[in-house]
C-alpha cells in the first residue's frame, strides 16, 4: 500500500478490507483504488456498529491530502457522511455517536453525527499542520488529531499555537450536542 497521490483507476494506493470471522472470507468494500482515491490512513470504528468512519486522501485537490468523510459497513457498502465537509484526521467517541475531524484549509475542527448527517464547526485548531518530512527542522509532525470525549462534552486536540505542541480541550455546549443528534 502507498499513500502517494493516485487518482481513481490507478493501480496503487491504500485501501481497506474486512475479514469475516470465523470463515476467513475477505470482503473488499468499494473504497480505495480503483473505486475512489486512496484512504488517508485515518479511520476508526463507529462504536459497536461494525462500521468504519474514514477520510479519503485527495492530494491533487488539497495540498495535505484531506478528502470526503465516508462510512464503510461490514458488508462492503460505502456511504457519504456529513457532506460537503472534507477532513483528514478523524476521531469518534467509543459508542459511535459523534466524530471530530480536522480540516486545515480552512483551519477548522468539525464535529458531526454519522446517524443524522449534521455537522458543526467547533472552531480553529490554530495548528501549523507541519509534516516533519517536509520540514526537517521540526522534531515532530504538528496536526490536531481531534477526538470526542466519552461523555460528549469535550473535543480533545493538539495545537502548536504557542510554538510548542500541546493538548487542548474545547467544551461542546449541550444544545450543540442535542442539535447534532436530534432526529435522523
Amino acid at each position: 500500500c502507498s499513500n502517494s497521490p493516485h487518482r481513481p483507476g490507478e493501480s496503487e494506493g491504500a485501501t481497506l478490507f474486512f475479514i469475516e470471522v470465523p470463515s476467513g472470507r475477505v470482503i473488499r468494500p468499494a473504497i480505495g483504488p480503483p473505486h475512489t482515491h486512496s484512504i488517508s490512513g485515518h479511520e476508526t470504528w463507529m462504536g459497536s456498529s461494525g462500521e468504519l468512519i474514514l477520510t479519503l486522501n485527495v492530494q491533487q485537490d488539497y495540498d495535505r491530502g484531506k478528502g470526503p468523510v465516508l462510512g464503510v459497513r461490514p458488508d462492503g457498502t460505502v456511504r457519504p457522511i456529513c457532506p460537503p465537509y472534507q477532513a483528514n484526521h478523524i476521531g469518534m467517541d467509543a459508542l459511535g455517536r459523534l466524530f471530530a475531524a480536522d480540516s486545515f484549509d480552512p483551519d477548522e475542527i468539525v464535529v458531526g453525527c454519522p446517524r443524522t448527517g449534521r455537522t458543526a464547526v467547533v472552531g480553529p485548531a490554530r495548528s501549523r499542520y507541519v509534516r516533519r518530512r517536509d520540514r526537517p527542522e521540526y522534531l515532530t509532525d504538528h496536526h490536531p488529531h481531534p477526538y470526542v470525549s466519552a461523555d460528549l462534552k469535550w473535543v480533545i486536540f493538539n495545537s502548536d499555537r504557542n510554538g510548542v505542541q500541546q493538548v487542548y480541550a474545547a467544551r461542546l455546549p449541550d444544545d450543540l450536542i442535542g442539535a447534532l443528534m436530534a432526529g435522523g
